[in-house]
């Protein structure tokens, strides 16, 4: 059974604070892997070699496949009962993309690059991310290839039952366009509150279409103003690559630096 991190049930419909509280023994999340080692598990004591260690503490190359080795939970009813902080997605989508696909291998590529054993360490902060959330693995949405519509439609589902649950859904892609129903669907699940979008790309992602497909990876940002689900001044955006066209200002744009691309 994972408790509450916070010790007491979150409202309903609420995502739970992303601050932690102060450092205690009395207040750490405790599931299936508390007390679990860091990145260099030390030595066991060899007297049952067969089970040393378990799947979450062996280096990252061995066993498990999910995402840092993470619970695999893909049932929507498990996450509902659950109740985890983060859901990770893969979107393995790339029908979007105008030069170059491949990023349907992204999904698999994040989870396998891993190179940590058991339990992350953040300098920064000075905690194990993982003692403070529960974060589980979803797997990845059902996408075809050849069928860009279908993939959307796909993807909002999915991330829209998930953001329902409370949970946050990291979505791993996939081209750009996968940004256009994720963000739908993480604003149909909180409205009426509004969804904010910080942008961080070498493109402004604005442009009306691709060789006329309104869905590609150049035009989610634009889709998510249009559509409602973002309002242009709830966003930010950074755009830094030359494209070897001039500038097209969109009135959608929030920052002088999106124009449309």
């Amino acid at each position: 059974m994972v408790r509450p991190l916070l010790g007491s049930p979150r409202p309903e419909g609420q995502l739970r604070a992303a601050t932690a509280p102060p450092e205690t023994t009395a207040n750490r999340m405790t599931d299936e892997h508390a007390g679990r080692g860091t990145n260099d598990p030390a030595s066991g004591d060899g007297a049952d070699l067969l089970h040393e260690w378990d799947d979450f503490n062996l280096p990252s190359y061995i066993g498990s496949t999910t995402f840092q080795k993470l619970p695999l939970v893909s049932d929507i009813e498990a996450l509902a009962a659950r109740r985890p902080d983060v859901v990770i997605l893969g979107a393995p989508l790339d029908d979007g993309v105008s030069h170059r696909p491949g990023a349907r291998f992204g999904p698999r590529a994040i989870r396998t690059a891993s190179y940590h054993a058991g339990d992350i360490y953040s300098l920064q902060v000075g905690i194990n991310p993982f003692d403070w959330l529960d974060v589980v693995d979803g797997g990845d949405m059902p996408i075809v290839p050849g069928r860009l519509e279908r993939g959307h439609a796909v993807i909002r589902a999915r991330v829209e039952e998930v953001a329902r649950t409370g949970a946050v859904p990291i979505v791993l892609g996939g081209d750009h366009s996968v940004t256009y129903p994720s963000a739908s669907a993480v604003a149909a699940a909180r409205e009426p509150r509004r969804l904010g979008i910080v942008h961080f790309d070498a493109h402004a992602d604005t442009g009306d279409n691709t060789w006329g497909s309104l869905l590609s990876h150049g035009t989610p940002m634009r889709r998510l103003i249009e559509s409602g689900a973002v309002a242009a001044g709830t966003s930010s955006r950074s755009a830094c690559a030359a494209t070897g066209r001039p500038p097209r200002p969109w009135p959608g744009c929030a920052s002088a630096r999106c124009a449309g691309t």
